[in-house]
């Protein structure tokens, strides 16, 4: 499996209804390695999951989608995970019917939790930590609740309320990433939303990526042209990919770099 995103965007029904669904994945998709999306369509016949589910797969990448409920579905899409609810499949069952990527479970006291592990998953989302726009009138069990929950052992997701201003307090209490809809989905641009969250994460310093599939780390802010000169490389002897599109060499100096960003480096040689 690959690294566990740290920054979760989450669907809903009316969100995969949309009719500009395809083209937010399409943004979303470029946004990096650090970013999963959670296909969730809680009000929608099984077909219309699938459709969506499917639409996601085909506009970002399998590894990105994590299905929400439904193994069934995750496991013939090849996406990169589940996320179950305590009145789902155990994380053991559904691991049998998806043997290959992330099983999450939502737990919402640490009871939950506690059971959620023993039952065999491999991360919690964990919420709601601050009243959200999703769930009205519920209030947030807070950072100190989150940090109970981080100290169980398995990757925690903050979820609810999740603003850039709140990164820094899930962080700090030990959770892995943030969940989100509302601070994604409901931005004009939600890849840059996304984008935005993921940098808040690492902070001002340095950021995250990988390089050809080996986790690397940057002093912020960085470049492509920067990447190549901490790696000794000639631009001129190297194809460089950004989150799987080609970056031409005048473009290099201008590319910034952003947390969870996928960059594969092909070197070439002439001949004559």
């Amino acid at each position: 499996m690959k690294q566990l995103p740290r920054v979760f965007g989450v669907t809903t029904d009316a969100i995969c209804r949309s009719p500009d669904f395809p083209a937010r994945l399409t943004g979303l998709g470029e946004a990096g390695t650090g970013l999963g999306l959670v296909i969730r369509a809680p009000g929608s016949t099984t077909a219309e999951h699938a459709r969506f589910v499917g639409l996601a797969v085909e506009h970002t990448g399998r590894s990105m989608i994590f299905v929400h409920g439904r193994p069934d579905l995750a496991a013939a899409t090849g996406a990169g995970g589940v996320q179950l609810r305590r009145s789902d499949l155990t994380p053991a069952d559904a691991k049998r019917v998806f043997p290959g990527g992330w099983v999450g479970v939502s737990v919402h006291d640490r009871a939950g939790a506690e059971a959620a592990i023993a039952d065999g998953a491999d991360y919690l989302v964990a919420g709601t930590v601050f009243e959200s726009t999703s769930h009205p009138g519920r209030p947030g069990q807070g950072v100190h609740w989150l940090e109970t929950i981080a100290k169980l052992g398995k990757p925690v997701i903050a979820i609810g309320g999740m603003t850039l201003e709140r990164i820094g307090q899930v962080r700090d209490a030990g959770a892995w990433g943030v969940a989100a809809i509302s601070a994604i989905w409901d931005q004009a641009h939600p890849d840059r939303a996304a984008r935005a969250l993921l940098s808040a994460w690492t902070g001002p310093g340095e950021i995250g990526l990988t390089v050809n599939g080996q986790p690397r780390r940057l002093q912020a802010p960085a470049t492509l042209a920067g990447l190549l000169a901490q790696l000794n490389l000639d631009a001129r002897a190297v194809v460089v990919e950004l989150n799987r599109k080609v970056v031409r060499r005048p473009a290099l100096a201008e590319t910034a770099l952003h947390e969870g960003d996928a960059v594969e480096l092909v070197h070439f040689v002439g001949g004559g």
